[in-house]
């Protein structure tokens, strides 16, 4: 097990099933939307996710899990610690650089953000690191990412 997995239990009898119906999935992702998002901005707009989702929803899973984990967070409906390990287990998969994407960085970097706001500082900066390292290795610092990935859609100058 991945260092930045420590202290997560991994117990297979609490491995991670994706919410049998839409809506616990909306909720998770209505409470990370109310709870999170307005401090950490890492994610689309929620009118602008659900518009992609409708053309590419697959790329987007590690993302939206990681969501959902953030929302679950703020409920007693759905317990986190299955999520978490869901989330663990799709961004420990050791990824080279030619499967590593804008999705997986952001996952990673807003799981970083959960983790350290938890009170493990350590391993959310281990985290973040490794987010940071996984974007430069893809470029994503670079106007040739953003002209390539961006659609022609100037996120940075929207207001929502």
């Amino acid at each position: 097990m991945p260092d930045f997995a420590r202290n997560v239990s991994t117990d297979s009898s609490e491995s991670y099933q994706r919410p049998p119906a839409e809506a616990p999935s909306e909720e998770l992702l209505d409470l990370y939307y109310s709870f999170f998002h307005n401090a950490h901005p890492c994610v689309l707009p929620r009118r602008y996710l659900a518009k992609r989702l409708e053309v590419d929803a697959e790329a987007f899973q590690p993302v939206l899990l990681v969501m959902q984990y953030i929302g679950s967070i703020y409920t007693n409906s759905v317990p986190s610690e299955p999520l978490e390990v869901a989330v663990i287990e799709v961004l420990a998969e050791d990824l080279d650089s030619s499967e590593v994407n804008g999705h997986y960085v952001q996952a990673l970097m807003l799981y970083s953000i959960a983790v350290f706001w938890r009170n493990d500082i350590e391993r959310g900066l281990k985290l973040l690191d490794r987010a940071i390292s996984k974007a430069i290795q893809i470029g994503m610092n670079t106007q040739d990412f953003a002209m390539t990935y961006g659609e022609g859609f100037p996120i940075g100058m929207t207001q929502e």
